[in-house]
């Protein structure tokens, strides 16, 4: 941790099978890599610079293969001005066989701010492109979000979020009848925990999915009532 430079380097494969006869055209392999240097600029704040490439390749010539070229430049940070986190932006490039090419700004943006001790808010977004299903071969994303945490007790603390999230979908080469399908979603959440014991804690939370489409079929919206208990040793 305190070196002044470091090299990062991740690398994954990922394979993807369905069972139902409809989406078999769907299988498809992929491999994932990251390539990043880190450059400390002051005791708690590091400069970065990623390269993320991605090369999605299906079974069948039904759905066309994706490549994606992303790079990022930005900064992390660590209790700087009671915040901490990470801030990259860059361009990303997508490549869709026999369709057009989909070149996106893209940036993540992940802070935690701890404006007095017992609150702590999160700020979460980003966007960029990738995979879609159906009759769309890429999804364009954008979101935000934002928690916030209270500690009204050592053992009880509450958790209000919102978010929004644009998706702007393209549809298949070749594909035809289809039109280019927009969703604008909002969710909605209220949580609680409990820690009756150091092992054990009690939780209830409300969530509201509300999503809106240019496509009447996929409007929808969603609550879920839940109850649970995490027990930990």
């Amino acid at each position: 941790k305190t070196a002044r430079g470091l090299m990062v380097l991740n690398a994954d494969m990922n394979q993807k099978r369905y069972s139902r006869a409809t989406s078999v055209n769907r299988d498809n392999d992929t491999l994932n890599a990251l390539l990043g240097l880190r450059a400390r600029v002051m005791p708690k704040t590091t400069a970065l610079v990623d390269y993320e490439y991605s090369d999605t390749n299906y079974k069948t010539n039904a759905t066309p293969d994706t490549q994606d070229n992303r790079i990022l430049m930005g900064l992390t940070w660590e209790n700087s001005a009671q915040t901490t986190g990470k801030l990259r932006l860059g361009q990303g490039e997508r490549s869709v066989d026999g369709g057009a090419d989909i070149n996106k700004f893209t940036w993540d943006l992940g802070v935690v701010w701890k404006p007095v001790a017992l609150d702590t808010i999160n700020i979460n977004g980003g966007a960029r492109a990738s995979d879609a299903s159906g009759d769309y071969v890429s999804v364009e994303n954008t979101n935000y979000s934002l928690s916030w945490t209270h500690d009204w007790l050592d053992r009880f603390n509450t958790t209000v979020s919102l978010g929004s999230s644009k998706d702007d979908y393209t549809v298949k080469p070749g594909v035809v009848g289809v039109v280019a399908r927009n969703d604008d979603t909002k969710t909605y959440g209220v949580a609680a925990n409990y820690q009756m014991r150091r092992w054990l804690t009690f939780n209830a939370a409300i969530n509201v999915n509300d999503r809106s489409s240019n496509d009447s079929l996929f409007d929808s919206k969603r609550n879920v009532m839940s109850v649970g208990a995490q027990i930990s040793l």
